[in-house]
């Protein structure tokens, strides 16, 4: 598929009643769409059993997103239609044997589970992923491959997202008129009063992270409701109360490691202001001792000791930035 975007909405373009219009029909005989290529795999997957693939190209702010989006979601509109065939069978007269009643799999209705947390997924991939670039106010800035797999009913009954090339870069740089991840920007306006308390939270503009590419706010666009949104999804896919919270102390230490600042001894070596690792510590569980010596010194080795050597003030730096994208990408 190559995505062209029309700038501009066309209504009724991904709605259920096209769904439902291209389900189970001949595609080649329908009006091309990225619906006619989710069915046209279908069937040669349930007809062939060969595993297919959609592969979707275009430019940057073309619509590669909104494409998987749109596909994501006629799968499961068209997995949730067979399921409901499946319940519901057809009545048979006294001429015909009744059907033989299908054993379910384990967790099945929880097939209805899978697809929610499919499409569940979206939310969480675009917070985490996406950003505000020159070109495109959501583009994604990461390789995702989404594997949804399917039964011989036609029904959803597993599926996967892989992603990876992740920009690392941008969690610590961003060009002017571009912007952070959006997570970071829904934590600086979403968290309610404890939270930000507690997490030494401040506005977009007092974080290192989020204020370099100048550009704070997306029109159109509400980052503290998007943050509901992303929470929602967490705990949709099964995110516990407490691991929720680890998430958005980790976001928050990332944070505070951007507002790291070094100067320099005389001699040149890296030099930490007073107290200023306690927040990122604070959020990361760290021991603000511990975590001044391995920004500020490198440990080589020796022979059989061990030495710490001072770094300079730029690789202190360095070493800051990579202690954050190295951070932001496990989380990832």
């Amino acid at each position: 598929l190559i995505s062209i975007n029309p700038f501009q909405r066309l209504p009724g373009l991904y709605d259920e009643a096209t769904m439902a219009s291209y389900k189970g029909a001949n595609v080649h005989e329908m009006t091309p769409h990225v619906f006619a290529a989710a069915e046209a795999a279908k069937q040669s997957l349930l007809r062939d059993g060969v595993d297919q693939s959609l592969v979707i190209s275009g430019e940057s702010g073309a619509g590669k997103t909104e494409a998987a989006k749109a596909i994501m979601r006629y799968i499961v509109f068209s997995s949730s239609h067979e399921a409901q065939q499946t319940d519901h069978p057809p009545p048979t007269d006294a001429s015909t044997p009744p059907p033989v009643p299908q054993r379910r799999q384990s967790g099945v209705p929880a097939v209805r589970g899978v697809e929610e947390a499919i499409l569940r997924s979206n939310p969480l991939t675009e917070a985490f992923g996406n950003a505000k670039t020159a070109r495109n106010d959501n583009s994604s800035r990461f390789g995702k491959f989404v594997v949804i797999s399917l039964d011989r009913g036609g029904r959803i009954c597993g599926g996967t997202i892989d992603h990876y090339l992740l920009e690392k870069s941008r969690v610590t740089h961003q060009a002017r008129g571009e912007r952070n991840y959006h997570i970071f920007y829904q934590l600086c306006a979403g968290l309610d009063d404890t939270l930000r308390e507690s997490l030494h939270i401040r506005g977009a503009a007092d974080h290192r992270f989020t204020r370099q590419g100048e550009c704070l706010e997306v029109e159109d666009v509400d980052d503290a409701q998007d943050l509901s949104a992303t929470l929602e999804a967490l705990r949709g896919i099964g995110i516990k109360t407490d691991e929720e919270r680890g998430v958005l102390q980790l976001l928050a230490g990332i944070l505070h490691i951007g507002d790291i600042d070094f100067t320099a001894h005389a001699d040149g070596s890296a030099l930490m202001g007073e107290d200023i690792e306690v927040p990122s510590c604070s959020a990361l569980g760290l021991e603000g001792a511990v975590a001044r010596v391995a920004l500020c010194n490198r440990k080589i080795k020796a022979g059989f000791e061990s030495l710490q050597v001072p770094k300079s003030k730029a690789e202190a730096q360095a070493s800051r930035d990579a202690v954050a994208r190295t951070l932001y990408t496990r989380l990832f």
